[in-house]
């Protein structure tokens, strides 16, 4: 993922599909400044984190809610320049 710019307060969410991140993007754009970008070989929804000390708690459970609405058996994250992953919720995993 690597982009060359300060992306400290962003998470990057990677996706193969453009559905996929159109409607990640749809889904987290409501509450918080969020934008798809496109590279080579992936498909990435950049969503910004909010100064408050749990939005990085509340924003991994909205994206995890959302992987598990879209039957999706995970997604890949970046923060920090590290690599994440959001599994669907056990609950919705174990009903499929």
């Amino acid at each position: 993922m690597d982009f060359d710019t300060g992306l400290d307060d962003y998470l990057l969410f990677q996706l193969r599909r453009v559905e996929d991140a159109h409607d990640l993007w749809c889904h987290v754009q409501r509450e918080r400044a969020a934008w798809v970008h496109h590279s080579e070989d992936d498909i990435y929804v950049v969503v910004s984190l909010r100064p408050d000390p749990d939005d990085l708690a509340v924003l991994l459970r909205t994206v995890e809610d959302w992987v598990g609405e879209r039957g999706l058996p995970a997604v890949m994250f970046e923060l920090d320049g590290r690599p994440y992953c959001v599994r669907a919720p056990a609950r919705v995993a174990a009903a499929a």
